[in-house]
């Protein structure tokens, strides 16, 4: 069986070297299933939205970093810890572009079916209920 890749990089002042790792199937798998509740929980937009593409727990997932190391971290050093595990894990990003789109779309749907919903009118009358009612 072969060795997970994996590459060190030096982050910060004082230098600190860090081991991004490639992860298996199943760690990407388990990671969808905690991303899929983290839904449906209150969400911590520095951890899940401080970067476009990654997320803080996806850093963790290919490194030897906890979020509190994380946190210890400047954006700028941040990014360069994306971009490498970008260039190591290519496959794993590209899942994770699929289901940002996927729950976009979710949303969009949701979001038109909403607007269309006869609770919606009502609560938010239109212009020509507006008009009729004065």
């Amino acid at each position: 069986m072969n060795a997970r890749r994996s590459k060190t990089i030096t982050l910060g002042e004082p230098s600190r070297t860090i081991t991004i790792r490639e992860p298996t199937v199943a760690e990407m798998r388990n990671w969808l299933v905690e991303l899929e509740k983290n839904r449906t929980e209150s969400i911590d937009f520095v951890t899940h939205g401080l970067f476009n593409d990654a997320s803080l727990t996806d850093l963790v997932l290919m490194s030897n970093l906890s979020l509190a190391d994380l946190d210890a971290l400047v954006p700028s050093e941040i990014r360069q810890l994306i971009d490498a595990c970008q260039e190591l894990n290519p496959d794993f990003f590209t899942v994770r572009r699929r289901r940002m789109m996927m729950w976009e779309m979710e949303s969009h749907s949701a979001y038109a079916a909403l607007i269309n919903s006869d609770q919606w009118m009502l609560a938010n009358p239109g212009p020509a209920e507006t008009i009729s009612q004065a």
